[in-house]
């Protein structure tokens, strides 16, 4: 039975000052899915992904979200359906950790502008899932970039979003953070929310999407499942690096191992 279609890029380019980053791009995202997408530092992955928020406006193609151009939803119900994490954010003002993650609520508030007794509670299965409880009545300015990334990414999660656009988002964990938060995802898509992040790690994207597009000078390069996308031939032409790319022992899922050129 065929998914139907959530998010649709069609023919899309985007320019910064007359330099065209984004070369029409067409992509569709399927109900459910959870999909990758790496490529190269400059390759167009951030700005496509902003491109899908609404946030940018290209300057030819149109993005499609739930069979409606986005530019035609208004900002309280793309909220209520799309959560978006940037590569990076700034904060001002020493908010608590739980407060801010509350923020998240707001577009599903319809009649006043305090919380409810629900919307703390989900709050709270939020943090206790991300494994951040111990953060409360804390000030998100006090916490490292690490535990503002949890913090940043909770806020999301407790938006309940149908679509989550998610860009580098474990980029200041270690690695017992990057897999549990991984993991974190992993049952949030398998629970209904369709994903799609932005990875540099290629075998995080191998292990945990569904499909991996990989990107290139703008354009899409190849998209499909991870053992399909991630080969030797097509990381050596994408990333000008020698590799080896072996099978999971465990998952089965590809695995790359860079080479240096000291052994070659």
């Amino acid at each position: 039975m065929s998914r139907q279609i959530l998010l649709s890029i069609q023919n899309v380019s985007f320019s910064y000052a007359k330099k065209e980053i984004i070369h029409n791009i067409c992509l569709h995202i399927e109900e459910g899915e959870f999909v990758g997408i790496i490529g190269p530092n400059g390759s167009g992955k951030s700005t496509l992904l902003r491109i899908s928020t609404g946030f940018l406006r290209p300057y030819k193609g149109d993005i499609i979200f739930s069979g409606k151009d986005i530019r035609k939803y208004d900002i309280k119900t793309l909220a209520k359906n799309i959560a978006t994490l940037p590569q990076s954010m700034e904060v001002f003002f020493p908010h608590c950790v739980e407060d801010f993650i509350a923020m998240g609520r707001y577009p599903h508030l319809r009649h006043s502008l305090f919380k409810q007794d629900r919307d703390m509670g989900l709050v709270k299965d939020v943090m206790e899932t991300m494994d951040i409880a111990y953060m409360t009545g804390r000030r998100i300015t006090d916490l490292s970039e690490g535990e503002r990334q949890r913090v940043f990414l909770a806020q999301c999660i407790a938006q309940d979003p149908i679509l989550l656009l998610l860009d580098e988002p474990v980029s200041h964990f270690d690695i017992r953070y990057q897999i549990k938060t991984l993991e974190i995802l992993e049952n949030l898509n398998r629970d209904g929310m369709t994903i799609v992040i932005v990875l540099h790690d290629l075998n995080l994207a191998s292990e945990f999407c569904t499909r991996v597009v990989l990107m290139s000078e703008g354009k899409i390069f190849k998209e499909g499942p991870p053992n399909h996308v991630l080969t030797f031939q097509n990381i050596e032409e994408i990333y000008k690096t020698v590799v080896i790319v072996k099978e999971n022992p465990i998952s089965g899922k590809p695995y790359i191992i860079p080479i240096s050129q000291k052994y070659l």
